[in-house]
C-alpha cells in the first residue's frame, strides 16, 4: 500500500436517497401550496408596502395529465437560479440575494416537483433575463455524477410562454396518485379550502389565487365587539441571536362552532395552525394557571390569532413543511405562555356563561350573558388593532335588584334538584315543565304557611 495515497471511503450523495427523503413525509395536498408560497415571496419582493398585493396573482391549472402554475410575481433572477434556487437546501447568502417571507427551507419547490411528476419545465422572466429549465427526472436520476439542471436562455424570438415578468411551472408525466387526484373534484375542493385557509392573510391583502379558473376569496374570521365586550390584544418583540420576531396576539369570542374554535397561528402571513385546541397551544387540562383546560364544547366561541413576523424567516416557529409549529422553538414557548394568560379571562367568562345555562330550565334558552355577546357587532379579527395592551373584557352579570317588602314586581327564584326527583314532582303536580314545578311548590309553601293572611 502506498502511504502517500491512503484509501478513502466514498461519501458522495445518492440522488434517489435525497428524493425519497424529500418526498416521503409530505402529503400531496400540501405540495401545490409550496409553489404558491414562492409566488407570494416573489410578489413581496416587488411591493413597497407588505400589506398590499394588488394585481399580483398565481394561476393554477391541473387535471389528470398535468399541473401548470403561472404567476406575474417578478420571476427568479438568473443568478439566483444558477447558484441558489435549485440547491437541495437553503445555502448561505440566499437571504441576501433573494430575501424570503415564507419560502424559508429551500426544499419545498424541489420536494413538490419530485412528488408530483417525472418531467418538469420551469420558465422565468425578469427585468433582465428570460430562461427555461427542462428536466426529465428519470434521466437526471440515472446520471449519477451530474446534479445540475441545464438552463436554456430565451429571447424575444424564442418560444417562451410568458408575456410578463413572472414564473411558469409545468409538470407532466404525473405519478399515479397525482394523476388520480388532480382530476378528482373532491381533491380540488380540498385543495381550494387549504389554499384559502393557508393564505387568508395574503388574500385579504389583495393577492389572487386562481385554481382551475376559480378565484379563491378571502374569508373573514369574525369576533364580537362592543363597549362591554373587547378582545384581548398585545404586541411585543422577541430578540434572538438570528434576528427579531414580532408577535401579535388577539383573542376573544366568535360564533359557536366546533370546527372554528381554537387558536390560529400565522408565520409571516402563512397559516400553520388552524383552530388548534390541543396541548400544542396550551389546552392540556392540567389544573394550573400555566395551562388551559381541555377544550370542551362550552369553549366553541373561543377565537385566538397569533401572528409571528420576521425578516429572518428562519427564526419563525414553523416546521419544515409549514403545516405546524416547532414546539421546541423558544420563541413559540414564550409566546404560548402569553397566549395562555391572555386566554384565561375568556375561558373564565365562558365558564360563567355555562353556569348561567345550567340554571335555566329550558336547555334551548339562551343565557343572559350569551345574549349580550350575540347582540354585539361582529368585526374581522384580522382588523383588530390597539395602541396599548388590553385584557379581555366581557359583559358583567346583571346584579339582582334588592326588592322592598311591598314591591309587587316579579322576581326569580332558582334552585337545583336531581332530575329524577323533578320528574316525579311533575307527575304528582300534573305539570309539564320544571318551571311549573318551581311555581307550584312555591304556591304550595305559601298556602301551607298561611302567607296570604
Amino acid at each position: 500500500m502506498n502511504d502517500s495515497n491512503p484509501p478513502e471511503a466514498n461519501a458522495t450523495p445518492v440522488k434517489e436517497f435525497f428524493v425519497d427523503i424529500l418526498t416521503q413525509d409530505v402529503e400531496l395536498v400540501d405540495t401545490i401550496p409550496e409553489f404558491v408560497d414562492n409566488s407570494i415571496d416573489g410578489a413581496a419582493r416587488q411591493v413597497s408596502e407588505t400589506t398590499e398585493y394588488p394585481n399580483y396573482r398565481c394561476v393554477i391549472d391541473m387535471d389528470s395529465s398535468s399541473l401548470e402554475i403561472t404567476d406575474n410575481c417578478g420571476g427568479i433572477p438568473l443568478e439566483v437560479a444558477e447558484e441558489y434556487a435549485f440547491r437541495f437546501g437553503r445555502p448561505d447568502g440566499l437571504d441576501r440575494e433573494m430575501p424570503s417571507k415564507i419560502g424559508e427551507f429551500g426544499i419545498g419547490m424541489k420536494r413538490s416537483l419530485f412528488k408530483i411528476g417525472s418531467y418538469f419545465e420551469i420558465e422565468s422572466k425578469t427585468s433582465d433575463s428570460h430562461y427555461r429549465i427542462e428536466v426529465n427526472i428519470e434521466d437526471w436520476l440515472n446520471d449519477k455524477e451530474k446534479w445540475d439542471f441545464p438552463i436554456e436562455m430565451l429571447d424575444e424570438q424564442s418560444d417562451g410562454e410568458l408575456d410578463e415578468e413572472g414564473t411558469r411551472i409545468l409538470i407532466t408525466d404525473l405519478r399515479d396518485k397525482p394523476s388520480e387526484k388532480f382530476g378528482d373534484e373532491s381533491f380540488e375542493s380540498e385543495l381550494a379550502e387549504k389554499l384559502t385557509s393557508k393564505n387568508r392573510q395574503y388574500l385579504n391583502w389583495g393577492f389572487e389565487v386562481i385554481l382551475n379558473r376559480q378565484n379563491l376569496t378571502y374569508r373573514q374570521m369574525e369576533i364580537f365587539q362592543s363597549d362591554e365586550l373587547e378582545p384581548a390584544y398585545d404586541e411585543f418583540t422577541f430578540h434572538t441571536k438570528d434576528g427579531d420576531v414580532d408577535v401579535k396576539i388577539v383573542c376573544g369570542l366568535g360564533d359557536k362552532s366546533n370546527q372554528e374554535g381554537g387558536w390560529y397561528v400565522f408565520c409571516n402571513g402563512r397559516l400553520v395552525l388552524e383552530a388548534d385546541d390541543t396541548a400544542t397551544t396550551g389546552w392540556t387540562g392540567e389544573k394550573s394557571v400555566e395551562f388551559l383546560p381541555k377544550f370542551h364544547g362550552q369553549f366553541n366561541r373561543f377565537r385566538g390569532m397569533v401572528y409571528f413576523e420576521s425578516d429572518q424567516s428562519g427564526t419563525l416557529p414553523w416546521n419544515t413543511t409549514k403545516t405546524g409549529v416547532n414546539e421546541d422553538s423558544e420563541v413559540f414557548q414564550k409566546a404560548r405562555q402569553k397566549m395562555i394568560s391572555m386566554a384565561r379571562p375568556v375561558i373564565n367568562f365562558l365558564n360563567t356563561v355555562r353556569d348561567q345555562q345550567r340554571e335555566l330550565e329550558d336547555e334551548d334558552e339562551e343565557p343572559e350573558l350569551e345574549k349580550r355577546v350575540t347582540q354585539s357587532e361582529k368585526t374581522d379579527i384580522m382588523s383588530v388593532e390597539s395602541e396599548d395592551t388590553q385584557n379581555f373584557k366581557g359583559p358583567s352579570p346583571k346584579e339582582e335588584e334588592e326588592e322592598s317588602a311591598d314591591d309587587t314586581s316579579p322576581g326569580t327564584v332558582r334552585y337545583t334538584k336531581p332530575k329524577k326527583e323533578l320528574e316525579r314532582a311533575m307527575e304528582e303536580l300534573e305539570v309539564s315543565s320544571y318551571r311549573a314545578v318551581g311555581e307550584a311548590t312555591f304556591d304550595y309553601f305559601w298556602e301551607l304557611e298561611g302567607m296570604e293572611e
